[in-house]
């Protein structure tokens, strides 16, 4: 199992010198970041987006309003603005599948994924300084650099391109994902393999 590592759409050179700059406010970093994602779509989907991915739409507010779930097996951006209106969060599967959302179902290994809770719901207290901290510390240490980094209302959504990966190396992907979510403080309930 191999990590692409050419591809680095949150870890441009000017982004990582931003991320160092004492004399910007972490909203600004923030600010910085957020543009470099969307000047980076068009990659992103063309790196985890195919297919075989599942869409998924879920209530976001605090009333969870079961109705509003929804799942698409193509990307549709009215679909998306539609959904994100009614205050629904938009998920897609990181691994692709053949039909339902289900183990026996994986057909393509497409990355390592983990997700980084810096807030719980309900905390009031700010998020963005943890945030920019958590980038720093995935994009300028030690630690093998994500391929993608999604920000997320609570923190942050690290992946990592694989190149081909056989099915028979799930075991191996799974236990690359518990060590991988450990090293980064992910949340280490979200290390289901059909995400």
């Amino acid at each position: 199992m191999n990590i692409v590592s050419n591809l680095h759409i949150t870890g441009k050179q000017e982004l990582l010198e931003i991320l160092q700059e004492e004399d910007l406010s972490p909203a600004d970093k923030l600010t910085y970041f957020r543009e470099e994602n969307k000047n980076s779509l068009e990659l992103f989907c063309k790196a985890f987006l195919a297919t075989d991915t599942i869409y998924q739409a879920f209530d976001d507010g605090p009333q969870k309003d079961h109705s509003k779930a929804e799942t698409k097996t193509a990307i549709d951006p009215a679909w998306i603005q539609r959904k994100q209106s009614e205050g629904c969060g938009i998920y897609f599967s990181v691994n692709g599948f053949t039909g339902s959302r289900q183990k026996q179902n994986i057909n393509k290994l497409r990355a390592l994924y983990c997700d980084i809770d810096l807030r719980k719901e309900g905390d009031t207290e700010p998020v963005e300084d943890r945030k920019v901290q958590k980038l720093q510390d995935l994009l300028l240490g030690s630690f093998h650099r994500p391929s993608a980094i999604i920000e997320t209302k609570n923190g942050l959504q690290c992946l990592w391109q694989l190149a081909d990966t056989p099915l028979e190396f799930i075991e191996s992907y799974k236990n690359t994902l518990e060590r991988l979510i450990y090293a980064t403080g992910g949340d280490p309930g979200a290390k289901d393999i059909t995400r």
